[in-house]
């Protein structure tokens, strides 16, 4: 591989430190379309779900119904001491408001592109906006500073007091994040190096399975279920498969569930505010109670259910319904969910890519 020149690498390394990834050497911070890392701590990973938004519409309507996003309209900015005015940041009452959510924190699932309708909007005293073409200034979304080069500060400019709209993440931080809920599992993870299953339902409740009981001693360091099948594949630090059938397990009722075969890689249909209907093809095996179905698209899941905040929903009236997370019925159909003309998921479906839709649940086969 052949070096970088100076000014190259010192022009990563800028990019780099404001979270960015330059693609292009003539381009500017706010032109970068993707983000870079940096090591955290686990206080500050983001543990709530935000949805992509293509445009600054979309932005205030997930404000509207996701408390992890806050809109701070035209917020008066800073200078922070010691800057000499080349640095701004907001202050709510004495509380230094970070971090701020950057268009390449929340990119498209599909393509990758960020969302811009987060991306900060700067205005002067008098209200007018600051373009990002105007003077020489770029945002530190994580630590919530706006920077201005020497001779571009908004004195230099004449801007006056200058104000910011941007969103602040409002969620929770942590590995296992959400809401905790006793009643509701919200992920399952296999611990490495054990025969256990980490059900966790929030931040304060976890549940351990221990699946030794299925004839299976070995220590395990991954766990991933067979699409279409019953079963789990449990891979050992050799590389050595085991499968674990889950068919042999019983619902509370006495029954002997598995997943469904059914309902996988389904054609999706055109959507819109005006045509929600998400698929043509209805729930073919019987979910069984309180035992929700996961819906995935192009192999990305969505949340399913009664919310306004859920992406898509299943209905056996034509969409009037919303049936509850762990109510489906075979018969459902399901309906991709719009708050006004904004799809919550921040796409609408499209039957010309073509979009897949796969359910994955449990049925009772006997």
């Amino acid at each position: 591989m052949g070096s970088l020149s100076a000014a190259e690498q010192r022009k990563l390394a800028y990019f780099h430190a404001l979270g960015k990834v330059m693609s292009e050497n003539t381009q500017a911070v706010y032109e970068s379309q993707y983000k870079s890392s940096h090591n955290v701590r686990l206080n500050e990973v983001w543990s709530d779900d935000i949805a992509y938004a293509i445009n600054y519409t979309n932005a205030v309507a997930e404000s509207v119904t996701n408390s992890a996003v806050t809109l701070i309209y035209q917020g008066e900015l800073t200078p922070i001491f010691g800057s000499n005015g080349q640095a701004y940041n907001f202050f709510s009452g004495s509380t230094f408001i970070r971090p701020w959510i950057s268009p390449v924190d929340i990119p498209d699932p599909i393509t990758n592109y960020p969302s811009f309708g987060y991306e900060v909007q700067l205005f002067d005293g008098g209200g007018s906006p600051i373009y990002l073409t105007e003077g020489a200034w770029s945002v530190d979304f994580y630590a919530g500073i706006i920077h201005f080069s020497e001779g571009y500060t908004p004195t230099d400019m004449g801007w006056g007091a200058i104000k910011a709209t941007f969103f602040q993440y409002t969620g929770n931080f942590g590995a296992s994040g959400g809401t905790a809920d006793p009643s509701v599992f919200k992920t399952a993870t296999f611990d490495s190096g054990t025969t256990e299953m980490v059900f966790n339902q929030g931040t304060a409740y976890e549940q351990a399975v221990d699946l030794s009981f299925l004839d299976n001693s070995d220590a395990f360091i991954s766990a991933v279920f067979d699409s279409g099948t019953s079963t789990i594949t449990l891979t050992d630090a050799n590389s050595n498969n085991t499968l674990v059938d889950l068919s042999s397990l019983k619902t509370v009722s006495g029954s002997t569930s598995a997943m469904s075969p059914s309902n996988t890689n389904m054609l999706a249909l055109s959507t819109n505010s005006g045509s929600t209907l998400a698929c043509s093809t209805a729930i073919i095996n019987g979910n069984i109670p309180n035992s929700m179905i996961a819906v995935f698209v192009n192999g990305v899941q969505y949340n399913v259910g009664n919310n306004v905040t859920d992406d898509c929903y299943f209905s056996n009236d034509g969409g009037s319904t919303k049936r509850a997370s762990g109510d489906e019925q075979a018969g459902d159909l399901l309906y991709w969910n719009y708050v006004g003309s904004n799809p919550v998921s921040g796409f609408d479906l499209n039957a010309s890519v073509p979009d897949k839709i796969t359910f994955v649940h449990l049925y009772v086969t006997s």
